[in-house]
């Protein structure tokens, strides 16, 4: 928003101008990562009893439900694709045989994020 102000002030003095916020003022007015809210179901097989070797099998992964909400603030900006790559990553290296994955990207009142 203090760029256009600075531009016009650098256009009519006809010289470099600066202009320095305090740092509270510039993280208000900044662009934040989006914050995400994930709400999720997640279903598995229990271990199995112990080998003979007195080993137990690791559980296994059944099913993954997963609805995530990003905060993008009051514009929407790269917001969508910030949601895209959070549902693309989701899964991270897990291998799940039955998988859901929803977004939505909020609209707050808070300035628009930043990827």
């Amino acid at each position: 928003p203090f760029s256009c102000a600075v531009a016009v002030a650098a256009h009519l003095l006809r010289v470099p101008v600066r202009l320095s916020l305090e740092r509270d003022v510039d993280m208000q007015i900044s662009g934040q990562r989006h914050a995400f809210l994930a709400k999720y179901r997640a279903a598995v097989l229990p271990a199995s009893s112990a080998a003979a070797d007195g080993s137990t099998p690791p559980p296994k992964l059944l099913a993954l439900d997963v609805q995530l909400f990003s905060n993008g603030g009051c514009a929407l900006d790269l917001s969508g694709p910030v949601m895209d790559r959070a549902i693309f990553h989701l899964d991270s290296c897990y291998k799940w045989p039955a998988l859901r994955v929803r977004g939505r990207v909020c609209r707050t009142h808070q300035a628009p994020h930043t990827a």
